[in-house]
């Protein structure tokens, strides 16, 4: 009986043991789907822009997105985009974090857009689907007759292409000053075009000096102007800093930079080009195809100005200083006011 009894005794530990052993099994495997489903937990947004119910007046709208992968990997974006919110159309797919809606924004259209989010486990996040409205001009036109493609970056509309007019705002025509030395020596608003004609007007613009920047006539189409250095700093710090601004700036490929144009993915439709600059000294033309130059509208001694310098081996947006004789491309700004 003693024996029988401890045996009994005994009889339900092995079956306990196994319960456990099951327990602590479903347990691990839980563990491990759980930490399966953590490294693929989603990513989530933390930028959408054009923010919901923001009016466009371009014809090119920056799509500014990002999201951030709990697990820190790379993120990948399709970007969907259309007239119907229930028949949205591939945009792109790309890992960048700006893309750009040209070419197929029209007047006066409501557009809905969405990103979906993936990353490298292949877990995916759908932003919520959001809608802007473009405005009714997309184009800008100067006295000249000169169009020009506009791009919204943000809440500043930019022309997406450097000014090429020869007349002032007023009717009153710019001085063209192709000589070298009477170049050096104006101080009353000039323009010039590059000699070599790989770099024609067409696709680079002109050059002015800074005096044609300040001059009273008006250099910008009405309504426009030529930006502020603030206002070059807030393009800036919209695209994440001077020090990768560089290559959301400049247009890609080698059309109108030189190789290798280091980091350009043109993420702003900006598509800055390197029309390079004309000499101080002894107006000399160069680095045409190496650097872009971009005269900014403020005043900061009697001599020498800011601009803004793009290079086809740097990613960054470098602020430098200039004396107002030299000859730089010009953008133009919207003015705030404009509808």
């Amino acid at each position: 009986m003693t024996g029988n009894s401890a045996n009994h005794s005994r009889d339900p530990a092995p079956e306990s043991g196994r319960l456990v052993l099951a327990a602590l099994t479903a347990l691990v495997l839980s563990q491990g789907c759980s930490n399966s489903g953590s490294d693929n937990a989603p990513p989530f947004f933390v930028k959408l822009e054009p923010v919901e119910g923001q009016t466009i007046h371009a014809g090119a709208v920056s799509l500014s997105y990002r999201a951030t992968d709990p697990e820190g990997g790379d993120v990948l974006y399709d970007v969907h985009i259309g007239t119907s919110a229930s028949a949205l159309q591939p945009l792109a797919s790309l890992t960048a974090e700006e893309h750009v809606a040209s070419g197929l924004l029209a007047p006066r259209t409501r557009y809905f857009w969405k990103v979906v989010a993936t990353d490298p486990l292949g877990a995916r996040r759908q932003s919520p689907i959001q809608a802007f409205t473009t405005g009714d001009r997309l184009t800008v036109i100067d006295i000249d007759g000169n169009e020009y493609v506009t791009v919204q970056i943000g809440t500043q509309v930019w022309m997406a292409e450097n000014l090429k007019t020869r007349t002032y705002r007023n009717g009153e025509p710019i001085t063209n000053l192709p000589d070298n030395q009477a170049w050096v020596d104006d101080q009353e608003g000039a323009w010039c075009e590059h000699p070599d004609p790989g770099f024609d007007e067409s696709a680079y613009g002109l050059l002015y000096n800074w005096y044609a920047v300040a001059n009273p006539n008006g250099l910008a189409p009405e309504g426009w102007h030529v930006p502020t250095d603030d206002e070059w700093a807030t393009l800036m710090d919209y695209l994440g800093g001077d020090s990768v601004a560089g290559g959301l700036l400049k247009e890609t490929g080698f059309d109108h930079w030189f190789a290798p144009n280091t980091g350009a993915s043109n993420g702003s439709g900006f598509t800055a080009r390197g029309g390079g600059h004309r000499e101080t000294w002894d107006g000399d033309f160069d680095l045409a195809g190496y650097n872009g130059f971009f005269w900014s509208a403020s005043d900061i001694s009697s001599h020498s100005t800011n601009f803004r310098g793009l290079g086809n081996r740097k990613v960054n947006a470098g602020r430098y200083t200039a004396l107002k004789n030299a000859g730089f491309s010009v953008r133009c700004l919207a003015d705030a006011d404009q509808p």
